[in-house]
């Protein structure tokens, strides 16, 4: 689990290293996801909502160094297509 330290207004983040692998697993659960709702021809607004969201979720943990360190390349090329 993240830990959130606020120092001088700042937000500080801190990853356990045990976490990194479910923190990746989850974002490759978004991966998938996208990759569902994008080979579809059409959306619903909900679907649309959700795939939006999901793209979110990569873009902000593909932002994180933590997070880009300990992707392999195969990974990290797979996440830039919703970057």
């Amino acid at each position: 689990m993240d830990k959130v330290i606020e120092e001088n207004d700042k937000v500080i983040e801190e990853i356990i290293p045990k976490d990194i692998p479910k923190q990746i697993a989850a974002c490759f659960d978004s991966y998938d996801l996208c990759e569902d709702l994008s080979s579809q021809s059409s959306l619903k607004e909900e679907e649309q909502e959700t795939l939006d969201r999901n793209i979110k979720h990569i873009q902000l943990m593909y932002s994180k160094d933590w997070f880009k360190d300990a992707l392999s390349n195969e990974e990290s090329e797979k996440l830039k297509k919703y970057i």
